[in-house]
């Protein structure tokens, strides 16, 4: 089992490293996105700001800073702990289909030059839309800043599959099937990052890159080219296809 257990570690690990996944919104390389991600409606004192920035790692390259600013000493209320969502929730909130994919995949980067306290939360999450009979729900994986690496892209993730298959209500009805694109799913679900709880006061900047799917089914567009005759779909331009004698089914030239 131990080595079993290995195995899907390192095999997630290479998954993630190899850019192998279904990348969430935009990305952060472009200058002034936030990659279709915002500061919750209902959960955001903590964040008091989001912006596209310079990757920490790499200057040649973007990421997401998120700007934490928590209340003063003992403050239990206003700013315990805030929340990015993909799209404004919850009259923008963006749905996506899990696509059959193993895990919901954040990087995460943290500088050691801020003081990062230990019990501080970096959790991802993903909810359903409340459309799959079991009402709102929430899965949200808990990530301590103690344990997260300091100076180096580390990988937070929601194990999307594991959810589907373990998480039951009643007589064994999935609750959550819609993860993974199950049978009976509405094959939806929001997704953010939640931060909390700190009772001190400090400011951190939080960086974020890469969100994807990780190990989601490819998508072939069209109906493909091994039927003879077939041409997938495409077509000659209607407008400027002077060039394009045409095109037709054949066999695979390497194979």
């Amino acid at each position: 089992m131990k080595r079993v257990i290995l195995i899907s570690a390192i095999g997630f690990l290479a998954m993630v490293g190899s850019g192998f996944g279904q990348m969430i919104g935009t990305g952060f390389d472009t200058k002034g996105s936030t990659g279709g991600f915002e500061r919750s409606s209902d959960i955001s004192a903590a964040v008091d700001s989001l912006y596209q920035t310079t990757n920490p790692a790499n200057s040649s390259l973007g990421a997401l800073a998120v700007t934490l600013k928590f209340g003063a000493p003992n403050d239990t209320v206003s700013n315990l702990h805030g929340r990015i969502d993909y799209g404004y929730v919850p009259a923008g909130a963006q749905y996506i289909s899990a696509n059959s994919a193993q895990y919901l995949a954040f990087q995460v980067y943290l500088p050691s030059s801020q003081n990062w306290p230990d019990s501080l939360q970096i959790d991802p999450y993903a909810m359903n839309n409340g459309n799959n009979g079991g009402g709102w729900d929430w899965k949200e994986q808990v990530y301590y800043a103690k344990d997260i690496p300091k100076d180096v892209w580390y990988p937070i993730v929601v194990p999307l599959r594991q959810i589907a298959l373990t998480d039951t209500v009643g007589a064994g009805a999935s609750k959550s099937n819609f993860y993974c694109g199950l049978p009976g799913s509405n094959g939806t679900f929001m997704l953010g990052i939640q931060i909390w709880p700190n009772k001190n006061y400090h400011n951190y900047t939080l960086y974020v890159d890469s969100v994807q799917l990780v190990g989601a089914a490819s998508h072939v567009i069209g109906t493909g080219f091994d039927t003879k005759g077939s041409t997938g779909g495409f077509e000659r331009s209607s407008d400027i296809s002077a060039a394009v004698d045409s095109l037709y089914q054949t066999t695979n030239p390497a194979n």
